[in-house]
């Protein structure tokens, strides 16, 4: 201040608007400083925002991902329960094929005693006549 007061007092117009200018550019670079501040602050402030947001975002990945494997796991116990059933139905297949079988031949059987008494009565109906 001194400095520009002297300047001031001199009669060297060019000084006097040297000493402003650098006067000027001194207060600009601290405003410029003070701005830049600023700016990184709230440049801070951003990233740490972003940086909450993944945090969030890799959480909501993370719950996805869980909800996701306790879904498969329950796709692997329905495949389990399946194939379970698929083996005792094709059990239960083969039990009603053998007792399909077995009735067959009590069918053939009974259908051969009925034949052969048919054939009694006929035989004795005119043997007896």
């Amino acid at each position: 201040m001194l400095l520009l007061k002297k300047i001031a007092s001199s009669n060297n117009f060019g000084l006097v608007a040297a000493s402003l200018m650098i006067s000027t550019a001194i207060v600009a670079s601290s405003l410029v400083g003070q701005v830049d501040e600023e700016r990184i602050f709230s440049i801070e402030k951003r990233i740490v925002s972003l940086e909450e947001r993944v945090v969030s975002i890799e959480e909501r990945i993370v719950s996805i991902e869980e909800r996701i494997v306790s879904i498969e796991e329950r796709i692997l116990s329905i495949e389990k329960e399946i194939v379970e059933l698929r083996l005792e139905t094709k059990t239960e297949i083969a039990g009603l094929k053998e007792d399909i079988k077995r009735i067959e031949a009590s069918q053939l059987r009974l259908e051969s005693k009925i034949d052969a008494f048919i054939a009694n009565q006929a035989a004795g109906g005119r043997a007896g006549g």
